[in-house]
């Protein structure tokens, strides 16, 4: 008796046969969530595109980008909160910097 895929569990498939054509698509959580793509551009693009332009890496570009994200999702999310993590990122953002001149 082969036991290798005893402990593997098979995903049930969803029924694609009695779909309603009234259900709305579902927000896309993990690839393209709501809160980072208000607008003409999405979120992830924008952080490129400035950490490129300004040459930013390692961890301040990661500080940059935070900082970013959390501005731009803040209407859309966690309102406050998300400030605060955007100006906790942007003073970790300007230690780094200050350690560099």
């Amino acid at each position: 008796m082969d036991n290798s895929n005893m402990f593997i569990k098979k995903a049930k498939m969803p029924d694609t046969n009695n779909k309603s054509h009234t259900e709305e698509p579902k927000e896309d959580m993990v690839n393209h969530p709501p809160h980072y793509t208000q607008g003409e551009i999405e979120c992830i693009e924008a952080i490129k595109y400035i950490n490129d332009k300004l040459h930013t890496e390692g961890y301040e570009g990661y500080c940059l980008g935070n900082f970013i994200k959390y501005i731009w999702r803040c209407n859309f999310k966690n309102g406050w909160e998300d400030i605060d993590k955007a100006i906790f990122y942007l003073n970790e953002l300007l230690t780094e910097q200050v350690k560099d001149d």
